[in-house]
């Protein structure tokens, strides 16, 4: 029954593994390699990072805008512009729009 779960390709043991076998080549091959994998994890962390923020953002702004609240308002769309000009380079950069 245990081998059964691990042949699900649903499983998370199945995942990881998955995970482990399309990742090992650049662990166990060159420097470089394993920078550029440290590297499209980082941008994938940071790309996650920007998507939230932006999110906390949009909340904060429509919050304010929708309680009326002149200063609070003024005060979420300074944050909110520059959140989206944060957000602009890099989800044309993460998207692939950039290479």
């Amino acid at each position: 029954n245990n081998n059964k779960n691990n042949n699900n390709p649903h499983s998370i043991r199945h995942q990881f593994q998955t995970i482990l076998t399309l990742t090992k080549p650049y662990l166990t091959s060159s420097p470089k390699a394993r920078v550029l994998m440290f590297l499209t994890i980082l941008t994938l962390c940071l790309n996650s990072a920007l998507s939230v923020t932006l999110s906390y953002a949009h909340k904060y702004f429509y919050n304010a805008l929708n309680d009326r609240n002149l200063p609070e308002f003024q005060r979420a769309m300074v944050v909110y512009a520059g959140v989206v000009v944060a957000y602009a380079p890099g989800d044309v950069l993460f998207s692939g729009g950039g290479m």
